[in-house]
């Protein structure tokens, strides 16, 4: 099934700052005096602000140390532009000493957008721009690029303003510690736009040129997401995922939970309280995975029984009233790894395949347009026969899905890389005619070697790589829990692998915004 979804501005002067950081940053601002050009503003924007070739001397710039800020001739308007190169050691971040931009309403919809080009190839760029409130920062959204040739390139970001009276902060982040890397900056303009983004309802933030078709495939990127554990009772699973967010610096794209069969409580009916709260705004999309199970009474729903009908009305249409009533688009699947051995007292891969095609009619019945169907088995190439013998067919199935993991000494084999846990099922996929889909990771992860900590992380900073020549990978889940018997899979609780995963996170490559 598709889903079906669909005040015045305050100018300030500049200074630069050393932090010790691994990336240079530029903060574009201007001074107050004849800072603003006026320009016709496009059907449903009003122009809060326009720097356009760097070109007016009362824009008050000051650069000193480094990185090196210089003007420089070829521009993209005008005949000045403004150039960052990175330097041997000394990195700094550049901002402005009062936010270029007030907002007066909460909802204010905001597009920002900067000319870029790099005289050398592969350079990495990421645009940010971050919405502040009493110096806290309230919302953000980031848009990655790699410059790949000496061509102009546009980069785009779109911003609904999460509080009144905000302000906002942008920034070009050059992430290349390669000393002498250039990029060439001009145009920086910010508009308040009535189109692109809504606040509620069922849309789908877009940003700049990349955007979530009617399934959720970006057209950039990967949708970055997590599932956690609840770190304790009094602070809900929320809290550590919060966490993990503040610390890579973005937010997830994805929200993953499990949900089962009971329809009561938390467990049962989703979204809950904590799902309600991280989807609300849109730009997390909630990933439900939904299982047979009632973990209460430790008791199965046959699928047979569920393609009957048997459940229809105590466990199905409740649920499919809930997502109808939530209305944003969702990501679920059905008993996730229905070829694994937990999954033996269900029934066969035929009756799996009556009870996901059942689910799914009742839901089309019910009037739920908002759902994007994953199908997501082990991955485990040993049980290719059993797999192909479950699908439910391209009619029922939106994203097709798998787990990759690098196991190593919690299940005794040998490490591999992200590339080397993706590769085989990703090929054989497209060797058994599943090639017209996208692929999501359910599930993924690495074991952490006590006797090497930083292997974890060197292993998670080669997701961003490794995701590149799996092209059709378009979402990944990091499993960050230790409930898999003796393996423990937690970024959250080990430091060296969090940084690790976070540096992964931030790579232009996967951003989707």
């Amino acid at each position: 099934m598709k889903a079906r979804h669909k005040g015045r501005p305050i100018l300030g002067g500049l200074f630069l700052a050393p932090v010790s950081a691994t990336v240079v940053a530029l903060g574009l601002l201007v001074g107050l005096e004849g800072s603003v050009t006026p320009e016709p503003a496009t059907a449903g924007e009003s122009r809060l602000l326009h720097f356009e070739g760097f070109d007016n001397a009362k824009g008050r710039w000051m650069a000193p140390g480094e990185p090196r800020l210089v003007r420089v001739s070829g521009a993209h308007s005008g005949d000045q532009a403004v150039r960052l190169q990175t330097t041997e050691r000394t990195h700094a971040r550049m901002t402005d000493r009062s936010d270029s931009v007030t907002m007066l309403r909460r909802g204010d919809a905001v597009r920002a957008s900067v000319w870029l080009r790099a005289p050398q190839p592969h350079t990495r760029v990421r645009f940010r721009v971050v919405e502040r409130l009493a110096g806290k920062a309230v919302a953000r959204v980031t848009r990655g690029v790699v410059l790949r040739n000496k061509d102009w390139v546009r980069l785009s970001a779109r911003l609904r303003a999460a509080a009144d009276n905000s302000s906002l902060d942008l920034s070009i982040v050059v992430r290349d510690q390669t000393p002498g890397r250039r990029v060439v900056v001009d145009d920086v303009r910010v508009r308040k736009s009535s189109d692109g983004i809504k606040s509620g309802g069922s849309s789908v933030a877009s940003t700049g040129d990349c955007r979530l078709d009617a399934i959720l495939v970006p057209s950039c990127g990967v949708l970055w997401g997590m599932y956690t554990t609840q770190a304790s009772p009094q602070e809900g699973w929320a809290a550590p995922f919060r966490d993990v967010e503040s610390a890579m610096g973005r937010r997830f794209d994805v929200v993953k939970r499990y949900h089962d069969w009971s329809n009561s409580g938390g467990n049962g009916r989703f979204p809950d309280q904590y799902e309600q709260d991280l989807g609300k705004t849109g730009e997390r999309i909630l990933y439900f995975s939904w299982v047979s199970n009632t973990w209460s009474r430790g008791t199965v729903a046959r699928w047979r029984d569920i393609a009957a009908g048997k459940y229809d009305e105590s466990v199905i249409k409740p649920q499919a009233q809930r997502l109808k009533a939530w209305g944003k688009p969702v990501f679920i699947d059905f008993d996730h790894e229905m070829d694994g051995v937990t999954r033996s007292g269900n029934g066969t891969p035929a009756e799996y395949v009556a009870a996901y095609r059942h689910i799914v009619d009742v839901m089309e019945a019910a009037g739920v347009t908002n759902v994007v169907w994953a199908w997501v088995p082990t991955g485990y190439l040993g049980n290719a026969e059993k797999i192909r013998a479950s699908y439910p067919g391209d009619r029922y199935v939106d994203w097709l899905g798998y787990d990759p993991y690098n196991f190593y000494t919690c299940h005794n084999s040998g490490w591999e890389t992200p590339y080397q846990s993706m590769a085989g099922y990703y090929h054989w996929l497209e060797a058994n005619g599943f090639d017209d889909k996208p692929i999501m990771l359910g599930e993924y992860g690495t074991a952490h070697p006590t006797s090497d900590p930083g292997r974890a992380s060197e292993w998670y900073q080669q997701m961003p790589a490794a995701l590149s020549k799996l092209p059709r990978i378009k979402a990944a889940v990091q499993w960050d829990s230790g409930k898999s018997g003796v393996c423990d899979f937690r970024i959250s609780k080990q430091p060296t692998a969090l940084s690790g995963y976070s540096r992964a996170a931030t790579d232009p490559s996967v951003e989707v915004e």
